[in-house]
């Protein structure tokens, strides 16, 4: 079975037999995605941070 989250409720798919291993590889790949996701995520939020430093201290000046 493949549960997921729809509306804060779990569902579950049937998956069958002869798919147990793509979705598994589907599952691990979404997951290296998300991470990477985050990564990006982190580096945008720390550009916005130094941008705005940098904007108030040339503010300053």
């Amino acid at each position: 079975l493949l549960t997921t989250k729809v509306k804060g409720k779990t569902q579950a798919i049937y998956v069958p037999v002869n798919m147990v291993e793509e979705v598994r590889q589907w599952c691990h790949q979404y997951s290296d995605v998300k991470a990477v996701i985050k990564e990006v995520s982190d580096c945008c939020e720390q550009l916005i941070r130094v941008h705005t430093k940098e904007k108030r201290i040339n503010s300053r000046i």
